[in-house]
């Protein structure tokens, strides 16, 4: 019964995807006509009230985000900045030193659907509103909020015939250009913008509070001293984006044979999969369940994290942590990130165990030669 059930499932997707993606093509068109707007010239006050639109519940968006944030704040230094974006998402953003105040993004829910939040958006009476989501074709829930924002001023990306929703529209790049790249394109009518292009997760006297806050889950996490740890972040959202149990079983013994510590972290719906990795290589320490901010000290404190393209890779990124990140299935050149100690291993065409191995035991030694652990900015 179950079989019939799943067969009959793929046989609705079929049929029912293509009459949706067709449907949400002639809303776009309907929208279009609609809610027109004009193009205006572009004045912004000295201190605007600026919205920036992010609904996706997804860590790592959100912290690719934070570069075009801190550029809002650097050309316009007077300016009070809103971020709408998903309620589970808060956590990402609360504290971020570009971010003045937040409003929680919730599909429905009585008391809070989208008509309220459409009219809290408005009484804001914000100057500049600023479409900062992907730029899929079909996507019409951030170019909808724009338009109804009432803000003086609307920017987004050319999506076609939503993009006439905006007051000033900018080219979408390339697909495999970089997402932080992507969101700085929303600058380009402003011919004197400051642009930044490092990640940020919170202020730096933050970071060292949480670290102080949470030496004891760092000392249950690398009981051998983080000094000589590695993290192994093995969870990914999307099981297509990870690295297999297997291959990081290889990962971890080739460490530990090398002469390193390894910690596996992993999150909701993963302990399963940790408990795989940690049967394959038993010298390895299976860390307890982590939040955020606990993650966030582990990784300042370790000598470097190996992970799948993912949110918590991004998040050891941007706060100073030395990573090897597995991409295998994206182009590092949309998701990955440079710099001293970064490696972006891409394994979409050359995928084996000994070169995954290789690739991180060779990284893990040039983040030993490194120097001390900790944040490497």
């Amino acid at each position: 019964m179950s079989a019939r059930r799943s067969e009959l499932r793929r046989t609705l997707t079929r049929w029912v995807k293509p009459v949706e993606l067709f449907g949400r093509r002639v809303l776009q068109y309907i929208l279009s006509i609609v809610l027109w707007l004009p193009r205006r010239p572009l004045v912004v006050p000295e201190r605007p009230r600026i919205l920036v639109i992010r609904l996706d519940a997804r860590v790592g968006n959100l912290l690719m985000l934070t570069p075009f944030l801190a550029s809002l704040k650097r050309t316009f230094p007077g300016a009070h900045t809103t971020v709408l974006c998903h309620e589970s998402m808060q956590r990402v953003l609360d504290g971020q030193p570009d971010v003045d105040a937040l409003i929680p993004y919730v599909k429905w829910r009585v008391g809070r659907g989208p008509f309220s939040l459409i009219a809290r958006i408005r009484k804001e009476r914000f100057d500049l509103c600023f479409d900062a989501g992907s730029f899929p074709g079909v996507a019409v829930t951030h170019p909808l909020i724009a338009r109804l924002s009432g803000a003086r001023v609307i920017v987004g990306p050319d999506r076609g015939p939503l993009g006439r929703l905006y007051h000033f529209t900018v080219p979408v790049l390339a697909e495999a250009e970089h997402e932080i790249a992507q969101r700085l394109q929303l600058l380009l009518p402003f011919k004197k913008a400051t642009r930044v292009e490092t990640m940020r997760y919170r202020r730096d006297d933050t970071l060292r509070a949480l670290d102080a806050a949470h030496a004891a889950f760092v000392a249950a996490a690398a009981p051998a001293g983080p000094d000589r740890t590695f993290v192994c972040a093995i969870g990914s959202r999307e099981p297509l984006r990870r690295v297999e149990a297997f291959e990081w079983a290889a990962i971890a013994n080739a460490l530990v044979a090398a002469g390193y510590a390894v910690t596996i972290v992993w999150g909701p719906g993963e302990r399963a999969l940790a408990d795989e990795v940690h049967a394959a290589c038993p010298a390895a320490t299976v860390a307890p369940p982590s939040t955020l901010d606990e993650l966030v000290a582990l990784f300042r404190a370790c000598r470097g994290m190996i992970g799948n393209d993912t949110g918590t890779s991004h998040l050891a990124v941007a706060v100073g942590a030395r990573t090897c990140v597995c991409f295998v299935i994206e182009p590092p050149s949309r998701y990955g990130h440079e710099g001293p100690g970064r490696r972006a291993l891409d394994l979409r065409n050359d995928r084996t165990i000994e070169r995954i191995v290789g690739e991180v035991v060779a990284w893990a030694k040039d983040a030993v030669n490194r120097g001390a652990s900790g944040p490497d900015r």
